[in-house]
């Protein structure tokens, strides 16, 4: 049977949040959410991306790839050290690591900081690009 999007979210949400933990508070798409009050939080997004090939004939296997975007939220007078840690925790959780039975991601994107947001926090996005192969 073919892995699912709904699988490999599933799977990439059960993970982040069982690794996570209490590090900081965390949003998640669709779900009710309320920043915590001049602590550093995290967004995270699942984004799914372009299906190749990656066999030939009827009943091929492809590969389906997507993103999941991490934005790291801290207060404007926190410093730059405290966005930076939640990045450096966050790093080594999903860079080349298998989650669940088919998603494996790859190696991190981390932009440049935004000043300001709302007025109250800086953003650090940071993009995973994940993938797994459908037999």
């Amino acid at each position: 049977m073919a892995y699912t999007l709904s699988e490999a979210r599933n799977a990439i949400i059960s993970y982040i949040n069982a690794q996570w933990g209490v590090t900081s508070s965390v949003r998640w798409p669709n779900t009710p959410f309320t920043a915590p009050v001049n602590t550093a939080w995290i967004s995270v997004d699942f984004l799914p991306g372009e299906r190749t090939q990656g066999s030939i004939g009827s009943a091929g296997k492809n590969w389906q790839a997507g993103v999941v975007f991490v934005n790291v939220f801290f207060p404007l007078d926190a410093g730059l050290d405290v966005g930076l840690d939640l990045v450096d925790t966050m790093i080594p959780l999903l860079e080349g690591v298998k989650v669940g039975t088919h998603v494996r991601f790859e190696v991190p994107t981390i932009e440049e900081m935004i000043k300001g947001v709302g007025d109250k926090w800086n953003q650090i996005p940071v993009s995973f690009p994940w993938r797994y192969y459908n037999s």
